[in-house]
């Protein structure tokens, strides 16, 4: 079992991890919880990652500075992301252990893989119960060792499946680094009801579309968007380096804003967040996959701008089509409004020119 404390800024992707959510002590005299269960855990046998949001030599962390508060709520958010199960044990002494922040992370993740549990003797758990019954049909568990040993039941059993997965799959998820997203638009009434997005309102709309993103981009990946972003303010919320390739709005912003000058505007995108801006109709892209070979696309934000030489990479067209005969439409109404990553486009890209067929290809000129 490895155990990854604040301090180990691994991010351990695709494999079986458990996350110990629940309160910290406010205060160095308060005894802790995540001793024991990281204990309990050895003693069960769980072979995978546990991730203890506390330092290593633990203690409260007294006049925490803001960037360091923004560290840590970081290091915590890609985990509770990232792991197999979450384990929410919830001992609260309102006092000395209140967890506050725990309520917030736990009508967050709800409908993630949770095990709940708290003492019988927890104060204030009552919706928090009820909210696990109506969202996961269970009853919440009142010992930390009966908690734990579903959490690891769970844990084996969802990480079998992945493996199971991995085989049938031609990419490895966990090498991922390279993703391709299109037609975000966020802040758009307009694409929100034209493109039917299955959305209350353009607040729910924006939040999905960013947790989905940072759900599988980490810090370090490179994003190519292919252009029609929306608000450009929503790139500081958005993990990974995200180059834009200018599509028709944002072509219309050059001209109207701009006075298409292209440095302006792409001094003005970089600085909010952009890692670059690509202007070009046709952008040659030459990639080397996680096996060593070389691959290239053709970059384009419409489907009419590609290139007959090279398999494209699109968007534009929304929901309206996700592969054709010449290229991958990889905008994300087409995608589980998510970034797509390099390895599944390698998977379609081989699907399309080596085992589609006329039925997916045909037009009426094709039908009798």
């Amino acid at each position: 079992m490895k155990v990854c404390y604040y301090e180990n800024e691994e991010l351990i992707r695709h494999e079986k991890s458990i996350f110990l959510a629940g309160p910290t002590p406010r205060d160095d005299e308060t005894k802790g919880w995540r001793e024991e269960a990281v204990q309990i855990l050895t003693d069960l046998g769980y072979d995978g990652t546990v991730y203890v949001p506390e330092r290593a030599e633990g203690g409260y962390i007294k006049d925490i500075t803001e960037e360091k508060y923004k560290k840590t709520a970081e290091w915590e958010l890609q985990r509770l992301h990232n792991s197999t199960v979450i384990v929410f044990w919830v001992p609260r002494e309102l006092k000395k252990m209140p967890a506050f922040t725990t309520n917030v992370e736990f009508g967050f993740h709800i409908n993630y893989n949770v095990v709940y549990g708290r003492p019988d003797d927890s104060e204030k758990n009552r919706y928090l119960d009820n909210l696990y019954l109506r969202e996961c049909g269970k009853m919440p568990y009142n010992t930390l060792y009966d908690t734990l040993k579903e959490a690891v039941s769970q844990a084996d059993k969802l990480n079998a499946q992945e493996l199971e997965l991995l085989k049938l799959l031609p990419y490895k998820k966990k090498k991922d680094k390279i993703y391709f997203t299109a037609d975000t638009h966020f802040d758009s009434l307009r694409t929100l009801a034209y493109s039917y997005r299955p959305y209350r309102n353009v607040e729910d709309m924006n939040f999905h579309i960013v947790k989905n993103w940072n759900s599988v981009v980490v810090k370090d990946n490179m994003v190519y968007h292919l252009g029609d972003f929306g608000n450009y303010d929503y790139v500081k919320q958005l993990n990974g380096k995200v180059v834009l390739l200018a599509g028709n709005y944002e072509l219309n912003d050059l001209k109207e804003n701009y006075n298409n000058d292209k440095t302006a505007f792409k001094q003005y995108l970089i600085s909010l967040g952009f890692y670059d801006v690509i202007f070009d109709k046709n952008y040659n892209l030459d990639l080397q996959t996680t096996n060593g070979e070389k691959v290239g696309f053709n970059l384009s934000h419409k489907p009419t701008d590609c290139n007959k030489t090279k398999f494209n990479l699109f968007g534009h067209i929304h929901e309206k089509c996700k592969i054709k005969s010449f290229g991958l439409n990889v905008g994300v109404d087409a995608s589980s409004f998510m970034p797509i990553s390099l390895e599944q486009v390698l998977f379609l890209k081989d699907a399309i020119e080596n085992n589609y067929d006329l039925d997916v290809f045909c037009t009426d000129k094709d039908l009798k």
